[in-house]
């Protein structure tokens, strides 16, 4: 068949297709059907279930015991957790910058669940911590401190190495590291990149003149602390009065 006698046949069947008329929707009907049961590809479940098997198997293994219930109620958790990022991020700080973390800040929002007394395992801490979070170090002096200091006053979060007294949803004192707030100090201040964005309203931590990576997962420290640890000593440090 020659190109010509293609284009012939292609331009013929294109006005027979053309002519036939066309069609709008103009009603339906709804109709919903329940679903009590889904049936199962049996064949895909015996694909999956060596790794399920596997993952289950690495989630539940024992990295270290609290000796009591890990929540937000009595604030432990927070605590626990703020004390670890400032333990392990000031390790990391000063390998890398050759310098020393003053406080932490992280949110409590930030933390899902609880950890029951006993073993704390792979899957608590992803449980607790199921975001992606880097953690980054902040340099903060002058306004931003005091915007920082205002915001805990009204909406207290995880802190470590900060000690806040307030009245009527101000700040009356703050102590850093055991000294008392100065203006003209720049403090290093530990927290995530979700904060550090602005995140939860923290827009103090935007457009810091110092920010410090420290290249590492929130939840990855807190594993890797869990992992060199038997038993977790719980500070009860007051830090907001």
């Amino acid at each position: 068949m020659n190109i010509k006698r293609a284009f012939s046949i292609i331009f013929f069947f294109s006005l027979i297709i053309a002519c036939k008329p066309t069609y709008s929707i103009s009603e339906t009907e709804k109709k919903n059907t329940r679903v009590d049961h889904i049936q199962q590809d049996q064949e895909f479940q015996d694909l999956i279930k060596p790794y399920t098997k596997e993952l289950k198997h690495k989630t539940e293994e024992i990295l270290a015991y609290t000796p009591e219930d890990l929540t937000k109620q009595n604030y432990n958790l927070q605590n626990v957790f703020a004390d670890i990022t400032y333990e392990e991020s000031d390790i990391l700080f000063k390998a890398l910058y050759q310098k020393d973390i003053d406080f932490v800040l992280i949110n409590k929002g930030g933390l899902r669940t609880i950890i029951p007394q006993g073993a704390i395992t792979i899957g608590n801490i992803y449980e607790v911590m199921p975001f992606d979070n880097k953690i980054v170090v902040v340099g903060l002096r002058g306004e931003k401190m005091l915007a920082l200091l205002s915001y805990l006053a009204s909406k207290p979060q995880p802190i470590s190495h900060l000690k806040v007294t307030r009245k009527e949803n101000r700040v009356t004192e703050a102590v850093i590291n055991g000294k008392p707030f100065d203006f003209d100090t720049t403090y290093y201040v530990v927290t995530n990149d979700y904060l550090q964005g602005g995140g939860d309203n923290m827009f103090f931590f935007k457009n810091a003149e110092e920010v410090y990576p420290l290249n590492i997962l929130a939840r990855d420290m807190y594993l890797n602390y869990f992992k060199k640890i038997d038993t977790l000593s719980i500070n009860k440090t007051i830090r907001y009065q």
